[in-house]
């Protein structure tokens, strides 16, 4: 084994596991579910690196298992009880 070779092999064995990316930004009109295309109120970090994302109605009906296997559940859920935003001069 050359000496490069050997640096190579140490570097990938002293290297620190990469900690998952979690996205911190809110869901967005673009994110959709995974099972049925509707706008994604829900993002699940799962291990190894995958995410779901789910529509409140398809969450709703895994949630007990879902969040079982998560390592992170982003909700959003609550986002859909806000009011929407009125337009001048609506009374």
């Amino acid at each position: 084994m050359s000496y490069t070779e050997t640096m190579n092999v140490e570097a990938e064995v002293e290297a620190p596991l990469a900690e998952p990316v979690i996205r911190t930004e809110d869901l967005t009109a673009l994110d959709r579910c995974d099972q049925c295309g509707a706008q994604a109120w829900v993002h699940a970090f799962l291990p190894e690196e995958r995410e779901l994302m789910f529509c409140a109605h398809h969450f709703r009906k895994g949630e007990d298992k879902i969040r079982a296997i998560a390592d992170f559940v982003k909700d959003e859920r609550w986002r859909l009880l806000e009011a929407p935003p009125r337009t001048q001069g609506e009374d």
